[in-house]
């Protein structure tokens, strides 16, 4: 009885060991796989953040183009506006001193 339940106990080990090998490498393959999500994961992170960054750059340097022309568009405005008054005083002037006559648009 004592031989047989060694011999129940070593198989049990010897059918055991295969097994437990199996799972110790199961276990390993998916730790390595989730440290590579995990990586791939931060990566993704940092390439959002990039993105994010990039963006705002680009959505800033947009609006300073805007708010550029639109300073431009009036200081344009002002200048023809003043041009114009400066125009119309010269030919006031000139057509009373001289016998210029202005166009009529």
């Amino acid at each position: 009885m004592n031989a047989e339940f060694t011999v129940a106990i070593l198989a049990f080990v010897a059918f055991s060991i295969p097994i437990v090998g199996a799972l110790w490498k199961i276990f390993a393959i998916r730790e390595s796989l989730q440290s590579r999500i995990q990586e791939n994961a931060h990566r993704i992170d940092l390439i959002d953040a990039h993105f994010q960054n990039f963006n705002d750059q680009h959505i800033t340097s947009f609006r300073g183009l805007q708010e550029l022309t639109e300073h431009i568009r009036q200081r344009t405005q002002s200048q023809d506006g003043k041009l114009n008054d400066r125009i119309l005083d010269m030919e006031c002037f000139l057509e009373k001193t001289t016998p210029f006559q202005r166009r009529r648009s």
